[in-house]
């Protein structure tokens, strides 16, 4: 689907540091005294969580192709060596894989690999990865060529974020949730916009003193207006031209790969930005205002102003934005783990 425009290459997770960190540590297992290793065996509740899922028809099937089809000394033999190594029970159920592999499991479930466990470095490859997937591709060789002398396009641009606005989102948790049309009824638009102005320049700002009111218009204000919007216009575009060509595969794909094209402060304002609004949804029995009406009002917060040229963007920003909160911004998707980890 997605993965065949990719190169196969890359390297997101670096196996030799990761084998090399899994040696490390059962060195030192094999070295801790035996009262802590009853000890720790004692409280299994408090340990890391051990996988003991058995292998399946199906894997060891695709192990034993893979352990087949190699020889020695090369490339294809190094993939089935790993797939062994991360696929068989008996390799599994002896390491603590949830200290060095980024990934959880458990019985019954499928393993999942955790974006809060990747290295910086994994981190900027999966982003890298990731946005390749929203960036237009030339089919045509001279513009191809030719495109090679011109600015290229990059997917967002760099924002210069103000920490401050995540003591706005925390001190928004504690009153926004009693205050009735919170976000949607705006008091002193002069006063939020000042706010919002002093966020992007930086000027310090007494949060706890401003009215709640104003202080949840100014959030908006500085997203919209200073930050233009959290969401790339390219990623808008991909998946808008899914919308429209009723392409379901595609647009389920690039809604898989959307969290992770953000780099980590912008994921961390999106993730509180969300949970804020659930915390309003929660309590929409006083505040009045329920998700879809929040994440109507925030759709034309979170995307850029060059998104907005058609009536009918309305609706696409919206469908975006209630796709967008419902993803998972922790779980890294199963087709970037199989593409980039095992078959490298």
């Amino acid at each position: 689907m997605m993965l065949r425009d990719f190169p196969k290459k890359r390297k997101i997770f670096n196996i030799a540091e990761m084998k090399e960190i899994e040696e490390t540590y059962s060195r030192t297992d094999e070295s801790l005294p035996e009262s802590r290793v009853s000890s720790s065996t004692c409280s299994q509740e408090c340990s890391p969580q051990v996988i003991l899922q058995p292998i399946s028809e199906n894997d060891r099937i695709l192990g034993k192709s893979l352990k087949d089809n190699s020889f020695p000394g090369s490339i294809r033999s190094f993939n089935a060596r790993l797939y062994e190594d991360l696929f068989s029970s008996t390799t599994i159920q002896g390491r603590r894989k949830s200290s060095i592999f980024p990934f959880i499991g458990v019985e019954g479930e499928s393993r999942e690999f955790r974006y809060d466990l990747l290295s910086t470095a994994q981190k900027i490859e999966l982003n890298r990865f990731c946005c390749n997937a929203f960036r237009k591709r030339t089919t045509n060789t001279l513009f191809a060529w030719m495109n090679c002398f011109q600015k290229k396009r990059r997917i967002g641009h760099c924002r210069q974020i103000n920490p401050m606005v995540f003591d706005v989102i925390e001190s928004l948790k504690r009153r926004a949730i009693s205050t009735k049309f919170i976000f949607r009824y705006e008091p002193d638009k002069l006063s939020a916009a000042k706010i919002a102005r002093q966020l992007h320049e930086n000027k310090c700002t007494d949060i706890e003193s401003i009215d709640v009111l104003v202080l949840a218009n100014a959030l908006k204000n500085y997203i919209r207006e200073h930050l233009d919007g959290l969401v790339p216009i390219e990623a808008f575009e991909r998946i808008r031209s899914c919308i429209i060509s009723n392409d379901r595969h595609a647009r389920e794909a690039l809604f898989s790969y959307m969290p992770f094209i953000f780099t980590d402060t912008e994921r961390k304002l999106l993730v509180s930005l969300f949970e804020l609004l659930s915390m309003i949804d929660r309590n929409s029995g006083v505040t009045e205002m329920n998700i879809d009406s929040l994440l109507g009002l925030f759709s034309l917060v979170l995307h850029p102003q060059a998104a907005f040229t058609t009536l009918d963007d309305l609706e696409y920003v919206k469908t975006i934005t209630r796709e967008l909160y419902r993803l998972d911004f922790e779980t890294i998707p199963q087709a970037v783990v199989v593409h980039e980890l095992i078959f490298v």
